[in-house]
């Protein structure tokens, strides 16, 4: 047997293998809907659901608080990030940007083709079959395929920083879609406004293009306003709205 494979692995191998895997498996949570904004983390129940010393998993919520998954609130523990009406605005102001900055390199790269209207369409058309009554028949769903839809958009421009940037910030647009479950049916105006982007897309034209993207992002800003000003959000901020925010037993 080689020296490599007799050779013990470096001390702490082993529980920073496990704080990645707490990390993975808390963010999974987070990006599933399982925690919403406002819901609280104890780091022992944690530790003790996981079978684990709480030092890995403290060590893990430092990386998902690093991360601006969650926050660190004195005297009450770590809860699901709280987004204020400011940052949703900038992030989907960055959205906008790289997606149209997206298009803008699919369209001089020749990207914007058949491959990519069929593989948009399909996706719309899976949004499209979700509709109901003028929202969805599954939320969860539909946020899963509006995430790949733009991902695809994205992807079109064959830039891989650009597209991994986009992944990071869509983790956070994430957490304020299921903090919005209440901002109103979007439905029919998810699969129409995608519809219009498709068919930017199909005319290769890069104006109609951010005109579309443009158009689709503002109408969901729109409707978080609303949301907002209605008092539906304490505070001026995204709150879990699927249900009630609490400890994570």
């Amino acid at each position: 047997m080689s020296e490599a494979e007799t050779k013990p692995n470096p001390p702490g191998i082993e529980r920073a293998t496990l704080t990645s895997q707490i990390v993975d498996r808390l963010k999974k949570r987070i990006l599933d809907g399982v925690l919403v904004s406002g819901d609280r983390i104890w780091a022992a129940q944690l530790a003790e659901e996981f079978g684990t010393s709480i030092i890995p998993v403290k060590e893990a919520l430092l990386v998902l608080q690093a991360e601006n998954f969650i926050t660190n609130v004195p005297r009450r523990g770590s809860i699901i990030r709280r987004f204020t009406r400011l940052e949703m605005e900038e992030l989907y102001d960055l959205r906008e940007m790289i997606e149209i900055e997206a298009l803008r390199r699919a369209r001089a790269t020749g990207t914007l083709d058949d491959s990519l209207i069929q593989s948009l369409t399909e996706c719309n058309e899976q949004i499209g079959a979700l509709r109901k009554n003028g929202g969805f028949s599954d939320q969860a769903a539909a946020f899963e395929l509006d995430r790949r839809f733009h991902d695809i958009l994205v992807g079109a421009s064959g830039h891989r920083a650009l597209a991994d940037w986009y992944t990071r910030l869509n983790q956070h647009v994430q957490i304020i879609r299921y903090a919005s479950w209440n901002i109103g049916p979007r439905g029919d105006k998810t699969y129409n406004e995608h519809a219009r982007i498709v068919e930017a897309v199909a005319r290769g034209d890069i104006g109609r293009c951010k005109s579309a993207v443009s158009g689709h992002l503002t109408s969901i800003r729109r409707d978080f306003r609303k949301t907002l000003d209605s008092g539906s959000m304490a505070g001026g901020e995204f709150v879990g709205g699927r249900r009630s925010a609490g400890s994570v037993k």
